[in-house]
């Protein structure tokens, strides 16, 4: 299967009117299965000077983990996530998923 992809990056207003760089990033991969894509949306603040590497990473280790995960069997995936907490300590509910 042949895929297009079109991106791009634009500089919002208010990064325009300070006179700095976007922070947002956006990555993607093609591989066997098809294609997978993440888009970071920075912070655009000054405090956060490093928010453009930071989404960066983001999207590189996301694209990395879709990739990984797409190899996975949908219910091997189920159960994985299922197994997995969240910060409350309670199960992640996949209800309606098979």
């Amino acid at each position: 299967m042949e895929y297009n992809i079109f991106s791009e990056m634009v500089t919002g207003y208010k990064n325009i009117l300070k006179k700095s760089k976007s922070q947002d990033y956006l990555d993607f991969d093609f591989f066997d299965k098809g294609i997978v894509f993440a888009v970071s949306d920075g912070h655009s603040n000054d405090f956060f000077k490093y928010s453009d590497r930071g989404a960066k990473i983001a999207c590189n280790i996301a694209v990395g983990m879709l990739k990984d995960l797409a190899d996975l069997d949908t219910k091997d995936l189920i159960n994985m996530l299922e197994e997995k907490k969240n910060t409350n300590g309670n199960s992640i509910k996949m209800d309606g998923f098979s």
